[in-house]
């Protein structure tokens, strides 16, 4: 199986935006608490990446609640294996593709598909089959970020060196804060979005650095520039911390749909 190309990058990212954020609630635990999960609740995530939403709540599944997390990628689905904890018996896990969810109509409580909606090919095609299998007056929780999301990060690199090709967000937009609502529409009748207050201070020029370098392999940026010239880069980075920090705009948020 192809190898999901984010997958490799994800764990820097994640250690980026736990360092610095001035929101100190944990995103995935802020999840949890938002979806209410009852005993025996059946719970699906698609896209569960390398599992990070239930390492950071394993303690909190109630009783008689069991949760199939899922990803199209082998080698994810394998990391979540390896990292989630399932001696309370509460985990499945299972290679899914969205586009196509192998079960009954009405098989799950909750649905959770954390910033991943807009990775997929076919976003209608993936809510047909959320809203299928999702038992009535079920819950679809979805996150996703915003179109000033880190924007200041994205001008900060095209100051640099303006021939730069840096999108950052390009992907997002397929389905974000400001479309998200109108998307699942169609496909449940209550959503609510709710947006969790946060922002980026970042003090540690090494690491910023780092973080932008994960995006070299990733066939829609360009950033020769930075990785050719990195005393360079981090010469500029160190002249925009005059306040001790740079501050990056966070905007994220949660869909509930029923």
């Amino acid at each position: 199986m192809t190898a999901n190309p984010h997958e490799y990058n994800l764990n820097p990212r994640i250690l980026l935006h736990n360092r610095f954020s001035t929101n100190k609630t944990n995103w995935f635990r802020w999840i949890f608490d938002l979806m209410d999960v009852h005993d025996n609740d059946r719970i699906l995530e698609v896209g569960a990446g390398n599992g990070e939403m239930w390492v950071k709540n394993n303690d909190r599944i109630p009783h008689g609640a069991s949760v199939l997390v899922s990803d199209i990628s082998e080698e994810f689905l394998e990391q979540s294996q390896s990292r989630i904890s399932n001696d309370g018996g509460f985990f499945e896990f299972e290679i899914i593709d969205v586009h196509g969810i192998r079960y009954p109509d009405a098989s799950f409580d909750k649905i959770l598909a954390n910033t991943m909606l807009y990775h997929c090919d076919y976003i209608d095609t993936a809510l047909q089959q959320i809203s299928r299998v999702l038992k009535k007056g079920g819950c679809f929780y979805t996150t996703t970020s915003g179109l000033d999301h880190l924007s200041e990060l994205k001008e900060l690199v095209m100051e640099f060196d303006p021939d730069i090709v840096f999108p950052l967000n390009g992907e997002n937009r397929k389905f974000c804060l400001e479309n998200g609502h109108g998307i699942l529409s169609p496909y449940f009748n209550d959503i609510k979005c709710i947006v969790f207050d946060n922002a980026l201070k970042i003090d540690d020029i090494d690491f910023l650095h780092s973080f932008i370098l994960t995006f070299r392999d990733d066939k829609t940026h360009n950033i020769t520039p930075i990785v050719d010239n990195p005393d360079g880069f981090k010469r500029f980075l160190a002249s925009k911390m005059r306040a001790g920090y740079i501050e990056i705009t966070k905007s994220n948020c949660i869909f509930i749909a029923s």
